[in-house]
Order: structure tokens, then C-alpha cells, then sequence
């Protein structure tokens, strides 16, 4: 059926049936975009794609909605300016374009995953700070992927009833968006690890009694745990090591420290004196 309402900006004279279709054609083809966010510049050509954006970026109530339960979304502040949004990527933006931080990315290669975790842990010594992966890995055809953030990056979650105080120093998150990032990916045939890495920190300090003891750092504990030594000793033992070496997280162990591990691999009360054998998974 001939259409009743003629394109006359197009050359072939495009026609459509209603008014509602032509509207919308001349506003994605022939028009600027007139609606523009006053958070962060973002422009569209339809007012309900804009409210819709508000919402979704830039209110602090916005919650997604799925077949099974409510998601609350978390509200991002810029620890720079008053800026506010709900959305990582658009943060990460605002960092570049009104804060001018450079987010550089790095490639890097690895001949197997051992030797990436090896230089992920050099990284995160060097740098005072720790990459943990919120995820599991993500199976594709060829590669499996793994990401890392930055350990401050996110916000608090509380898991208990609110009965025992937060400690002195507070949480470790910064309730906010710390770009830096791995993005490890390792091709199954192989076992080549190709890494995106992202080395820009925002919004937090190297703060080194903020890092958790490292993996080889438990098992160095749990090693003299095992074979009974005190844990007064293990303690003058690892602040001697402090002369001859430059200060890690491992030179603030404390007593707690010693028994969060002695708990972690099973080694209380009367299971002292060995380690168990790493599982294969």
C-alpha cells in the first residue's frame, strides 16, 4: 500500500504509511541530536532515550530488573570533583576527559599462566597494591579469560547484623571506581597468556596494611605453623628478615595474621605438623 507520508530529504522520496515511522526516520537520519545530559554530555536524538539514560547513569535509586529479583545499582562519586554516575565505563571517561588521567594500555605475553601469576605478583609488590578476580573464568572457543581489579576498586558490603563495629581504619573498598585492571587471556591450545593491562590507580593511596599476605607470604606461615614453631618466634623471626630487605606486606604480620592462615589450610589444634597437598582443581 502507498505510504502516505513522503521523505523529502531522501532521494529516492521514502515513504512510510504513519506519521509516527516518518518522525522517527527524520530524526535518526536528517536531524542533530537535541537532547543532551547536563551530567555528562551524552546526546540523543528522542527525549525518552535521554530520561532513560538519566536514570539508568545518574540516579542514585535506579535498580535493574530481572525475571528472578532486583539488583540495586551502585552510585559512583568522583573522589575529585562532585561528579556522579552509576556507570563504570562513564566514570572512567570522566577521568580522561575532565580530569585529564591518562588510562594507557599495556600488552604484554606470557609462555604459560604460571609465569603471568609470577609477574602479576612482581606488579603488585612493586606497586602496593593486590589484583583479585571477582569472577571465575570465562570459557570461549579458543581462550579463557580471566579478569583482575584493582582489590580497592568497589564498594562495602556488610554481611553481618550490624552487632560488631567496623574496624578503626574502615574497608578497604573506596565506594567508588579504581580503573586499573587485568584483562588475561589464555589460548587453550597453547597455553600462551596475551594480558591487557591497565596500570592507573584512582581514588585510593599505596597503602601497604591495606594488602592481604600474599599467596607464597601464607605459605612461607603456614610452613612454620606446620612444623610447630611458636608464633612468637615466627614474628621475631619474619622482623629480623626487615634489615637486610626492603619493607613488604609481609613485615606487618600479626598474630592475627598467623592464625587467619592456621585456620584457611586446617592446621589447628591437633592437625599441626603437616600441610595439606594442594588440590588439583
Amino acid at each position: 500500500m502507498e505510504g502516505s507520508f513522503h521523505c523529502q530529504e531522501c532521494p529516492n522520496k521514502k515513504t512510510f504509511q504513519n506519521r509516527r515511522r516518518y518522525i522517527q526516520h527524520v530524526r535518526e537520519n536528517h536531524r542533530n541530536a537535541p537532547f543532551s545530559c547536563h551530567h555528562c554530555g551524552y546526546q540523543t536524538k528522542f527525549k525518552v532515550t535521554l530520561s532513560r539514560h538519566i536514570e539508568r547513569n545518574h540516579s542514585p535509586n535506579y535498580e535493574k530488573h530481572s525475571k528472578k529479583k532486583s539488583i540495586r545499582v551502585h552510585y559512583h562519586k568522583c573522589p575529585m570533583c562532585i561528579f556522579e554516575c552509576a556507570s563504570r565505563q562513564n566514570m572512567t571517561e570522566h577521568y580522561v576527559n575532565n580530569h585529564h588521567i591518562s588510562m594507557d594500555e599495556r600488552k604484554l605475553e606470557f609462555d604459560d599462566y604460571d609465569r603471568f601469576l609470577m609477574w602479576k605478583e612482581s606488579i603488585e609488590q612493586s606497586e602496593v597494591c593486590q589484583f583479585s578476580s571477582r569472577t571465575g573464568p570465562s570459557d570461549r572457543r579458543n581462550v579463557r579469560i580471566r579478569y583482575y581489579r584493582c582489590f580497592r576498586d568497589g564498594h562495602f558490603h556488610t554481611k553481618g547484623k550490624g552487632l560488631r563495629h567496623m574496624k578503626m581504619i574502615g574497608s578497604i573498598k573506596i565506594n567508588g571506581v579504581c580503573p586499573a585492571m587485568m584483562k588475561a587471556e589464555e589460548d587453550k591450545a597453547t597455553g600462551v597468556v596475551r594480558v591487557s593491562y591497565i596500570p592507573t590507580h584512582v581514588g585510593h593511596l599505596q597503602e601497604l596494611g591495606r594488602l592481604n599476605l600474599s599467596k607464597s607470604e601464607r605459605v612461607e606461615i603456614a610452613q612454620k605453623v606446620a612444623m610447630g614453631i611458636p608464633h612468637g618466634t615466627i614474628l621475631d623471626t619474619i622482623r629480623e628478615s626487615v634489615k637486610n630487605q626492603d619493607i613488604r606486606r609481609l613485615h606487618l604480620t600479626t598474630r592475627k595474621d598467623i592464625w587467619n592462615v592456621q585456620s584457611s589450610i586446617g592446621l589447628m589444634g591437633t592437625e599441626k605438623g603437616f600441610i595439606p597437598e594442594p588440590s588439583a582443581t
